[in-house]
Parts: C-alpha cells; structure tokens; sequence
C-alpha cells in the first residue's frame, strides 16, 4: 500500500499539472511552478521518511549484553508432586496406597463418568469391566494395594486408564 501510494502521487500530480494545462492555458507558469513545489514537497517527505527509518534507535552491545534470556517454563508444581508420588510408590507400598492410589483412582473416576457415564458408587462391576481387573485392584473403591509396585505394572494401568 505505501509503495503504491509512492508511485501513484507523482502521476497524480503530473495528471493534474496536464488538466491545469489544458483548462487554463494563460496560467502555464503557475501551473508548472505550483506542480514543481508539490513534487519538491513530496520529495522531501519521502526523503524524511527514508532518514527516519535508517537511523531508529538500536540497542548497543551493552544494552543488549543486559538483556537476560527467557527463562524456560517453570515446571508445573503438580507435576513435580506427581513424579515424586510415582517415585514413592515403586520403592514402598505403603506410599502406592497413601499417595499414588488416590490420584489414579480419581484419573479412573473423572474418565469413565466422562466417556462412559459410569460411578463408581452407582456401577462398580460395569467400572471393574472398563478398567481391567489389575488397574481395578489399585483403583477400586475399596482397594487396598499390600505389595510394591512395578514399573511395567504402573505402566499396563496408565494405559488401562488412557483406553477408557
């Protein structure tokens, strides 16, 4: 659009510099000398323009040195929880039960009501069927998980968990 703006307001003013000639033959001088100042004009506001954008403010190397880098995304606080839960819990049962448990068992609930429209206090055996029978015994209603937890184990119930 400024380029356009920059090709078409010389031939505007050359097309009305011809209609003045045309129309007012006897005023040929001040025709000639008023289309002479308004390209001068033009000139000088495109020579400004053109001054102007080559000498915008930069930064210096010091100030640019200044400038710290972003800092990456702190982690999610709940994540870091998480992991540290899953990391308990595969050294001690007592920890699958106490942190690692509530947190799946709420994942299972919150999918299947969502997906499947089952409760878990309305349809526990249609939640059971859903689930599988290992993810069901760590996050059934009223499971209790006695044994240490396995990696691979922890892994089949994410994925039950993420089929649903």
């Amino acid at each position: 659009m400024r380029r356009l703006v920059w090709i078409g307001a010389p031939i505007l003013l050359t097309g009305l510099l011809a209609g003045a000639l045309v129309v007012l033959p006897d005023e040929r001088t001040r025709a000639v000398a008023a289309y002479l100042v308004a390209l001068a004009v033009f000139a000088a506001a495109a020579e400004l323009g053109r001054v102007r954008r080559s000498r915008a403010p930069r930064r210096s190397a010091f100030e640019a040195a200044l400038v710290r880098p972003p800092t990456p995304r702190a982690r999610l606080r709940e994540l870091e929880h998480l992991e540290h839960d899953v990391a308990q819990a595969l050294r001690n049962p007592r920890d699958v039960e106490r942190r690692l448990a509530p947190v799946l068992r709420e994942i299972a609930a919150h999918r299947l009501a969502a997906r499947r429209g089952l409760a878990a206090v309305k349809s526990p055996e249609a939640m059971r069927a859903a689930l599988g029978e290992e993810a069901w015994e760590l996050v059934g209603p009223e499971a209790t998980f006695r044994r240490p937890l396995q990696a691979a184990e922890l892994e089949r119930i994410v994925v039950a968990l993420e089929r649903v």
